[in-house]
């Protein structure tokens, strides 16, 4: 219903993981809108669209909205992630940003992201050359 108005052509609606799964994988969107608490799993659903279709930008609504489900998301394939405390117009702001190659994620989150980064390149640094480390550090 929040984007009722725009421009967007609602494909598929789903009440579980495996709709949503085979919605998107039938209609090929160009974006999902899929929620954290999905019956049969938000973020299964997530993983099994991003392959199936990969093209298509997901954005994660999370019932609360906290930094390990949005790196559990961003694993799974997901380019937008939003609190489900977010207005329409917001959503709407979302859905523009993703379908214009951004990605979406709350500013308050951003630090937890970044901070995973890091660990992740480290562990990354551990198996590359001296050089490679010094490289990458810059």
């Amino acid at each position: 219903m929040a984007l009722a108005d725009q421009e967007v052509e609602i494909c598929a609606e789903a009440d579980e993981a495996a709709q949503a799964i085979a919605g998107a994988t039938l209609t090929q969107p160009d974006f999902c809108l899929v929620g954290s608490e999905l019956p049969g799993g938000g973020m299964a659903a997530v993983r099994a669209i991003h392959e199936a279709v990969p093209g298509a930008a997901i954005i994660v609504l999370a019932g609360m909205g906290d930094a390990d489900e949005l790196l559990i998301a961003v694993r799974a394939g997901a380019i937008g992630y939003l609190p489900g405390s977010i207005t329409r117009e917001q959503l709407r702001r979302a859905v523009q940003a993703v379908l214009a190659g951004e990605a979406v994620v709350p500013r308050s989150m951003v630090r937890s992201l970044i901070r995973e980064l890091h660990t992740s390149a480290l562990v990354v640094a551990g198996d590359i050359s001296t050089r490679q480390t010094q490289v990458l550090a810059l």
